[in-house]
């Protein structure tokens, strides 16, 4: 008998059922006998490298998506820092507000606002690469007294 009768297909069929079965909570003698197993052991190796193969595409997948994301954060962080660096001007009805000097007023809050999203932006990478230092959790014991009971009796 060789390795993979039937060929991929066929393995990937058995690796499926034995999957489901197990889940089942099938005990690995059976699904060793249902499904052509040589042994329980071969059935477990079996499921255990398809659950593998399964979290290393899951994996894959999981990165090219990372790096879509990221290269839409690029074009998007690069429209912001257009934003930042264009010289705004204060508009009023329609018209240029101009200073005392008849100078143009620049206006500062499109570049606030462009920095604003660009921490945004930032946020969003640091938390898509996990480069985020995990948060810091703490428990609190608290006791409560029930008074006229004794502290054995609530065991």
């Amino acid at each position: 008998m060789s390795a993979n009768p039937g060929g991929p297909a066929v393995v990937a069929e058995r690796r499926e059922r034995a999957i489901r079965l197990r889940a089942q909570g099938t005990p690995w003698a059976t699904i060793a006998t249902e499904l052509g197993y040589a042994d329980a052991p071969s059935a477990c190796t079996d499921v255990r490298r398809a659950l593998e193969q399964r979290r290393k595409q899951l994996a894959l997948a999981a990165d090219d998506y990372r790096e879509q994301a990221l290269a839409t954060l690029d074009a998007m962080a690069g429209e912001v820092w257009a934003v930042l660096n264009a010289r705004h001007l204060t508009i009023q009805n329609g018209k240029v507000v101009r200073d005392d000097d008849d100078a143009p007023l620049l206006d500062d809050g499109p570049v606030l606002s462009a920095v604003d999203r660009l921490l945004r932006i930032e946020e969003r990478r640091a938390r898509l690469l996990g480069i985020d230092a995990p948060a810091q959790l703490t428990s609190t014991i608290v006791n409560y007294t029930v008074d006229g009971v004794p502290p054995n009796a609530l065991t």
